[in-house]
């Protein structure tokens, strides 16, 4: 069956008139969508982040996308490994990831408030920060990034950048 296009969505779906039903909900579930295209942004967001470390010799990885949280890890070449996620007001968060513990959980937060600009120098702030607080709980580091890769419980379903 063959619809008529609402007039706002003709410019997204290249000036056609009609489309067919299923290109129809495509567009309405996905561009019409204000928490979808934001989802996609903030996913977008963690990738160009991870990409960034990437460029400056990290192993980086993010959830594969089917679901509504997404994350990444970040892994340094000296094996400390960094979770990203999206934060407040357009930001990212960064904590650094540790050997669980009843007293200290599985990792800690190294800032405070969200980073909205995030260049190479902030990812070393933030891991500096971690590692700084990290000690000062006495949270004990995965002694490699293959230790943290065998014992995270998803970690078989992350995609590498």
């Amino acid at each position: 069956m063959k619809r008529n296009v609402p007039q706002e969505a003709i410019p997204y779906l290249e000036g056609r008139a009609e489309i067919s039903d299923e290109q129809f909900n495509e567009w309405f579930v996905t561009d019409c969508n204000p928490y979808y295209t934001r989802a996609i942004q903030k996913r977008i967001g963690i990738i160009e982040i991870l990409k960034l470390a990437k460029e400056n010799g990290c192993e980086c990885y993010i959830t594969p996308g089917d679901d509504a949280y997404d994350y990444g890890f970040i892994i340094f070449p000296d094996d400390v490994v960094m979770y990203v996620q999206n934060g407040d007001f357009f930001g990212f968060d960064f904590c650094i990831e540790y050997i669980p513990s009843q007293g200290n959980g599985s990792g800690c937060r190294c800032n405070e408030e969200s980073i909205t600009a995030v260049d190479w120098d902030e990812l070393l702030h933030q891991k500096a920060e971690g590692l700084a607080y990290a000690r000062k709980l006495g949270a004990k580091l995965y002694p490699s990034a293959a230790t943290f890769k065998s014992k995270h419980w998803k970690f078989d379903e992350m995609v590498q950048i």
